[in-house]
């Protein structure tokens, strides 16, 4: 259905899938911008099963913003590969479609929770797979190690 990644899906925008805290530095380099156009594109499907828009919550965090938010040392959103995205007013017919959708789109992380989902992908083929997440000076590049795949897949319906 979108033939070409050039930029990102119609309804998204790299804005909000950056957008955090003002005070906090989050740039993403090439290869999380990249991960990021592949992941609006995955986006954009779920939303398109349902006809109505996404609410990103997170999805790239630079390192200090994942600290701030309590993330995990290894959280897919460092690279450009998650999103937290909760979706409102759908009927249970709806919401089975939305679901049925996100599995569909083969996650590697899936975790619903009250409010929102949690969903992760492996964009290992668009090179650089999960290279160590840019450090501040202050820190120990040791305390990011690079990883090589996810640990774990939580489907949680």
């Amino acid at each position: 259905k979108y033939p070409c990644m050039v930029g990102f899906a119609p309804n998204l925008t790299f804005q909000e899938l950056t957008s955090t805290n003002p005070g906090f530095p989050n740039k993403p380099n090439a290869n999380a911008t990249a991960r990021l156009r592949a992941l609006s594109y995955k986006l954009q499907i779920l939303r398109d099963a349902v006809g109505k828009p996404l609410y990103i919550n997170s999805a790239f965090r630079s390192d200090a913003v994942n600290r701030a938010v309590g993330g995990v040392r290894n959280s897919l959103h460092l690279y450009g590969c998650a999103v937290d995205v909760s979706i409102r007013n759908l009927s249970p017919a709806e919401l089975k479609t939305f679901e049925t959708a996100i599995i569909n789109s083969k996650p590697c992380e899936f975790i619903k929770y009250d409010t929102f989902y949690h969903i992760g992908y492996d964009f290992s083929r668009l090179g650089n797979q999960f290279p160590t997440p840019v450090t501040f000076e202050e820190e120990s590049p040791e305390l990011y190690p690079p990883i090589n795949k996810p640990s774990k897949t939580k489907f949680d319906l």
